[in-house]
């Protein structure tokens, strides 16, 4: 099973990662999910799952946060989605506003005035 995952932050494009056994059950669209990305452990969001991956190395999945309604999630993607695409920008920059802070555990920043 391979989760697609984008990121709220500024990490372009979306990231296939291989889920593991013990997390298949929990792993769905609109589905939290803590991934390495480079030398970094990140929260990002599964945008969809797949069979198979174009790539042959793929991370593993190392936590999922279960949310209440994964059904309401994904019809959100789906939304996200059609948002990105009318809009021309990628996935991420239209769901980081949408994202609850708890979610992803973004540390909010500090403007100085």
């Amino acid at each position: 099973m391979i989760a697609v995952v984008a990121f709220p932050v500024a990490v372009p494009g979306v990231y296939d990662y291989s889920v593991p056994e013990s997390l298949c059950a929990f792993v769905a669209p609109g589905v939290p999910v803590l991934v390495p990305l480079r030398t970094r452990k990140l929260w990002g969001i599964t945008v969809a799952v797949r069979d198979i991956s174009d790539f042959d190395k793929l991370r593993d999945i190392l936590d999922v946060r279960q949310i209440k309604s994964p059904e309401t999630a994904a019809a959100i993607i789906k939304l996200y989605e059609w948002m990105s695409k009318y809009y021309c920008c990628e996935m991420r920059t239209v769901f980081k506003p949408f994202i609850q802070k708890k979610i992803t555990e973004m540390s909010a920043k500090m403007v100085s005035r």
